[in-house]
């Protein structure tokens, strides 16, 4: 870095002649630290994206397993009626043969 005297005072003075390769510098520096700090910004939304994710998906599994527990138990319910309807008709018709004179037409 070169001083110069400034030549307008009668009484010089010493001034700096700018340096630009150090004003390069810093200014690839700050870049390179924005750039950095975006970076680690970036991967902070994706981390509480992942989580909130991670949560919904929790959600949704309980709610799958409570939803196929409660078909099982609908069809379950379903065969035993169709089951007892099934039994309580049989029970009507042998009953029905037995009070009729004329027998049941199948």
């Amino acid at each position: 870095m070169r001083r110069l005297p400034l030549k307008e005072y009668g009484n010089p003075r010493v001034r700096r002649e700018r340096d630009r390769a150090s004003l390069r510098r810093q200014i690839v520096l700050l870049a390179c630290g924005l750039l950095t700090a975006g970076g680690f910004v970036l991967a902070v939304g994706q981390r509480f994206t992942a989580v909130r994710y991670g949560y919904q998906s929790e959600q949704l599994r309980a709610e799958r397993a409570r939803l196929a527990a409660e078909r099982e138990d609908d069809d379950g319910g379903r065969r035993r009626a169709r089951r007892d309807r099934a039994a309580t008709l049989n029970i009507f018709l042998r009953g029905g043969a037995k009070l009729s004179p004329h027998p049941a037409a199948t």
